[in-house]
């Protein structure tokens, strides 16, 4: 299994048991009953959703503890995990901060004149809120440059934002899952009546359509899509991730915003953009 810095650690069978009991301890201590599960205080649906009805030595569950630190290890420090209350209030802190941020950046970057389709206010609430800040970062923090303000033009076919901003074609659907070659795909309609070929630059930045706290995307390569009249293409592509400390997108929607990152040396490299972005000092757990 996988630490968060990155580490890997093999499990031994008593390390395995250490872990699980730890598990069940903390399952306990939440009021499940581990022989009946129906009979226990039920699991938040997030937490079911993501670990399952059963989490009792859930393998995926297990990463998650050795990911988020938990040592297997007999000595077992009780604090943890918190009371609920404690829970309670540090969760509700961290609602209020993001709600808080996502109602600046909206008003800030999404309260224009767009394109369909084009939105940013997710992406600086994000990355905001997981440099810990309790305001809004500006963009050049995170080497993004907004398109609409340097209007870049490509050297072959017509870009994608001023594409969309003309008129001359919509997004239907931009899907992102996992990591690595064809994880971003975006479906393209053309509303124009002559053929027409659409750029896509390297750098180009898809944000997440809301709190899932999983990456946001951006191209790691150029593009180019051929579109005839009045009809829709598909474009798998390769999407870069910002920072290790969120999990890869899982079929999530998202949108395109109106930044590229301007970080032409290291976009061909996953690995480089990890080690560029990891100087922002990303926490290990938002806070």
């Amino acid at each position: 299994m996988s630490k968060r810095s990155g580490d890997k650690i093999h499990l031994n069978a008593d390390q395995f048991k250490v872990i699980s009991d730890k598990l069940d301890d903390m399952l306990t201590d939440w009021g499940c009953d581990l022989n009946e599960p129906s009979k226990g205080r039920a699991l938040p649906p997030a937490f079911v959703n993501a670990f399952g009805a059963s989490p009792s030595k859930s393998p995926k569950l297990l990463g998650f503890m050795i990911w988020e630190g938990v040592a297997p290890t007999k000595k077992f420090k009780r604090d943890f995990y918190r009371k609920k209350d404690d829970w309670q209030a540090a969760w509700a802190d961290e609602q209020r901060r993001m709600k808080e941020l996502l109602e600046k950046a909206i008003e800030e970057y999404d309260s224009g004149d767009a394109a369909l389709g084009v939105a940013s206010g997710q992406l600086i609430a994000h990355l905001s809120f997981l440099s810990g800040s309790t305001e809004l970062k500006d963009p050049s923090s995170f080497n993004l440059v907004k398109v609409s303000e340097e209007s870049p033009q490509p050297r072959h076919g017509e870009d994608l934002h001023s594409a969309l901003s003309a008129g001359l074609v919509v997004v239907e659907e931009i899907v992102a899952d996992g990591f690595g070659v064809g994880n971003l795909k975006l479906t393209l309609r053309s509303l124009s009546s002559e053929p027409l070929i659409i750029t896509i630059r390297k750098g180009t930045v898809f944000q997440q359509k809301s709190w899932t706290h999983r990456s946001d995307l951006l191209t790691g390569l150029d593009y180019m899509v051929a579109l005839l009249p009045e009809s829709s293409t598909t474009k798998e592509m390769l999407g870069h991730s910002f920072t290790m400390v969120c999990p890869p997108p899982s079929c999530d929607e998202m949108l395109i915003t109106d930044f590229y990152v301007d970080l032409e040396d290291l976009l061909g490299s996953q690995a480089l953009i990890w080690d560029h972005f990891q100087n922002f000092k990303w926490p290990s757990k938002p806070t």
